[in-house]
């Protein structure tokens, strides 16, 4: 079954839905709510559907945000460690 990856315009959730799926929601222009709840309208157009450059974009900007989070801990930890030492 093919797949297609489907970027929320409102908060940025990426997530994939079936082919066959985005196809009838093209034709019929239903609504499709992303895992967050938001909406998204399909058109004939590809509007909703991010390309793979605001993909990478998204994707970058998560890892840099859990980087920075790992980067928190492993400095907590280091400082205990060190205070641990000294005293």
């Amino acid at each position: 079954m093919k797949m297609y990856e489907v970027c929320c315009d409102s908060c940025f959730s990426i997530f994939t839905i079936p082919k066959l799926v985005e196809e009838h929601l093209r034709d019929s222009g239903e609504t499709l709510y992303c895992p967050k709840g938001c909406g998204l309208s399909f058109e004939k157009k590809k509007k909703d559907v991010c390309d793979d450059s605001s993909i990478t974009k998204s994707r970058l900007a998560a890892t840099k945000r859990s980087l920075s989070a790992t980067q928190g801990v492993v400095t907590k930890l280091r400082n205990r460690i060190r205070k641990l030492n000294q005293g």
